[in-house]
């Protein structure tokens, strides 16, 4: 805090303001004071000086106090007034000092609201260089004083984001407020709207200019829009409302792609891409895609536009180190499996994973380009393929993610991080040798010692979080036998006998349309928005003994997805009648849900205009299944590239076995098959083990 350095001027010679500045400071430097043992109580960070420790604390507890006086001139002071308050904020989100704490108090004062009041203060200035020519802008703005006002405020909210995500934290007090403040704040200042309609403006000449301040400003847009898409699923889906992003975003990515190709410093013609992009924009470009890779509506966008391809035409382009993992780790989060067919994901590439992700299982890692976030994400993305999770398992990925899980402190680990990880752990556990190893490992104790973690020991940083970190360590716990307490009122409320709805938020919105439709011609329906409470594992499961069929609601998005793998692989294992609905245009059902769909007749739901006529198709072939009902003729279609079988009949189990079998289980009866499958899966894994020594 620089202002209260310069105490030898004499008072007569100070504004107003900085008699403020000095008030606030000497007031914040009491408050230390008088909290320091509090303050000191948890200790301080390794090689931390107490001085220095303290004076971050001392910025902390201005902007806890004085923020929101801070934050009112900014927006409602005189001219002179708002011109100092602009600096002195821009100075304190600029230095990387300022705690993450700090930040917090920042947003709380308001300052979201404020940035929007400057864009509207002197519209003039603001727009002057953007909208004129071009003829006065320097080559580099870096350093430049006199930077348009946008420009700098679009430096102060990438500042503000970055503070609050990444900067140091004081041990105490503890980081309560959560990246959802920050959400609903920028949400509530219109922010992102206002962005997101100068990004979506392609008519407008100053981002088909090639000076270096439009270049900078696109720069400066993608990095605050990958920012707030970081923080929360609700970010991301105010960042991909209406779709606006994607058209310019993937020119933009197009536009690299054609430049990588020419090699000339231009961009192509033959892309149909007219404007110049340079690296940092691009790049910018490449941490927006990473950010919303894995967020459902954005992914289909992104997939649509061949986002994968230029990702993997730039990959092979760049010799840096440091892009290359940025590159791979955005690619792995939008491809998942298909990053198998388009890069060479062998033990090398997924051992650069692994690294990643025991640099970021330490406390101390300190987020530059790639956060624990990212790579959890990409991990658990990378997971759904079987052949990834036996390397990942042969190169030990499962003992960082499972440091990660174990650690109590969530202002280190929050749910986001964990579910990223415990995804991973999930989808390795259903492969049976693998379930297996783990087991001779003792991870069973290690995933009850995180299931018994307290909601104080781990950060929500939102509920979809929470929710997905729960399920997945449920989901793995599920997968090694270990089944959750039934609740009072938990799981399925309706009698046994429904038809279950399996499917990915991500078509939630046909899911709830079968859901009434078919209530509405007298069939029980189980479906986990309306017939769940309590452990929602165990709820999925008794759903799906008590049922009668299952639907699969097929999409991209549900092969991603490890609970719903979890909840194939179930309704396949006590061999339920499957109902395939594909409800993505162009998908073909691949990996493990194609292998386990296999040539079963599936109804058409791609399209909405054809919603009503399928529904007609899918009420006459789940008749039979109807409690008492006989089997009639299938009226579904034929799988694609497959020819219809005889009916919509279920594959038998593995191993063989009767499908008339398909009776509900006891719970003694699922014991002692599961003991029973996973002796003789034992036995078979030591005599391999035997034949491999003796060979």
């Amino acid at each position: 805090m620089s202002s209260s350095d310069g105490d030898s001027s004499s008072d007569e010679d100070a504004t107003e303001f900085d008699k403020f500045i000095k008030k606030i400071e000497r007031r914040a430097k009491k408050s230390v004071k008088e909290n320091k043992k509090d303050l000191l109580s948890e200790g301080l960070p390794d090689d931390a000086d107490e001085d220095d420790y303290l004076d971050v604390a001392q910025r902390y507890m201005l902007w806890k106090e004085s923020g929101r006086e801070v934050v009112e001139l900014l927006k409602n002071g005189s001219a002179e007034e708002r011109e100092a308050a602009f600096e002195y904020v821009s100075e304190e989100i600029d230095d990387s000092d300022l705690c993450r704490q700090a930040a917090d108090e920042l947003v709380r004062a308001g300052i979201f609201d404020a940035y929007v009041s400057l864009l509207d203060w002197d519209p003039e200035r603001t727009y002057k260089i953007l909208t004129g020519g071009a003829s006065d802008v320097p080559s580099d703005w870096d350093g430049v004083e006199d930077k348009p006002l946008f420009l700098k405020i679009l430096e102060m909210m990438m500042n503000t984001l970055i503070r609050g995500t990444r900067g140091p934290r004081l041990r105490k007090p503890h980081a309560a407020a959560g990246w959802g403040l920050y959400t609903g704040e920028l949400i509530k200042s219109g922010i992102i709207d206002r962005l997101l309609t100068l990004f979506a403006d392609t008519d407008d000449s100053r981002w088909t200019k090639t000076s270096r301040l439009g270049g900078e400003v696109k720069t400066k847009v993608l990095l605050v829009l990958g920012l707030i898409a970081e923080l929360t699923e609700r970010g991301k889906g105010a960042v991909t409302s209406g779709g606006k992003i994607f058209p310019k975003l993937i020119e933009i990515l197009r536009a690299m792609s054609a430049k990588i190709k020419d090699g000339d410093g231009s961009s192509s013609d033959e892309e149909g891409v007219g404007v110049d992009i340079e690296e940092s924009t691009a790049m910018s470009a490449i941490f927006l895609v990473m950010r919303l890779a894995q967020y459902p509506p954005a992914q289909s966008a992104l997939n649509a536009g061949g986002v994968l391809d230029i990702l993997e035409k730039f990959m092979r382009q760049v010799d840096d180190p440091d892009t290359k993992q940025i590159v791979l780790v955005a690619a792995a989060s939008l491809g998942g499996d298909e990053f198998v067919k388009k890069f060479k994901s062998d033990e090398s590439t997924l051992k650069q994973f692994v690294e990643l992700l025991e640099a970021a299982s330490d406390p101390d890692f300190q987020a530059d380009a790639l956060t624990a976030t990212d790579i959890c994400g990409a991990i658990s993305a990378l997971s759904v393929n079987e052949e990834n999770c036996k390397t990942f398992f042969h190169l030990g990925m499962h003992k960082p993610a499972m440091m990660i899980l174990k650690h109590k402190n969530s202002r280190v680990f929050h749910d986001a991080i964990k579910a990223g990880v415990a995804s991973a752990i999930m989808n390795i556990s259903f492969n049976d040798g693998l379930r297996s190893l783990l087991e001779d490992e003792g991870i069973v104790d290690d995933l009850m010692e995180v299931k018994a973690l307290k909601p104080s020991e781990r950060d929500a940083v939102e509920e979809a979080h929470a929710s997905d970190f729960v399920k997945a360590v449920d989901g793995a716990l599920f997968n090694f036998g270990v089944r959750g307490e039934k609740k009072e009122g938990a799981a399925v409320e309706e009698p046994a006998g429904h038809i279950m709805i399996s499917y990915n938020w991500s078509h939630k919105h046909l899911a709830l349309f079968l859901n009434e439709q078919l209530k509405a011609r007298g069939y029980r329906v189980w479906i986990d928005v309306e017939s769940m409470t309590g452990d929602a594992v165990e709820a999925m499961a008794e759903a799906v003994e008590g049922s009668n069929a299952v639907l699969w609601v097929a999409t991209s998005a549900y092969k991603q997805s490890a609970n719903c793998k979890l909840e194939a692989n179930y309704s396949n294992k006590l061999r339920k009648p499957i109902v395939p609905i594909m409800a993505e245009p162009g998908y073909r059902p691949d990996g493990w849900l194609g292998l386990l769909l296999g040539d079963k007749l599936y109804f058409n739901f791609r399209e909405e205009e054809m919603w009503d006529e399928s529904l007609e198709k899918l009420d006459g072939e789940l008749q039979q299944y109807r409690t008492g009902a006989s089997k009639g003729a299938p009226t579904g279609e034929p799988a694609p590239g497959g020819a219809p079988p005889a009916g919509n009949q279920v594959a038998p189990a593995p191993g063989g076995g009767d499908p008339a079998k398909s009776k509900k289980l006891t719970q003694s009866e699922r014991i002692d098959l599961l003991l029973e499958e996973v002796r003789g899966l034992r036995e078979d894994i030591k005599a391999n083990q035997c034949a491999c020594t003796l060979q």
